[in-house]
Parts: C-alpha cells; structure tokens; sequence
C-alpha cells in the first residue's frame, strides 16, 4: 500500500481503500479484483 501512495503523490490512504483485516495469528490473506468463478475456483484448489 505503501508504494502505491508513493506513486500516486498520496500521504494517506483514501477511506475506500483501506485494508482492514480483524483477526490473530492470521496465516493467510487473499486480496483480488475483478474476480470470476475460474479464478476462486483456482485459488480453493490452490491454497
């Protein structure tokens, strides 16, 4: 997130586009755009 505020001339993250991840001893994040049935199909078998 960090170099995508550098590239974009931003100090902070815009309130839509916060990460906000609640949890503990978290092991694994999946983060995606634009996504269809093909690809989480990928990532269930995959992970």
């Amino acid at each position: 997130m960090q170099i995508a505020l550098e590239m974009a001339g931003m100090k902070e993250v815009p309130p839509d586009s916060a990460v906000h991840v609640p949890g503990r001893r978290l092991q694994r994040i999946l983060f995606a755009l634009d996504v269809y049935a093909a690809e989480l199909l990928y990532a269930k078998d995959h992970a």
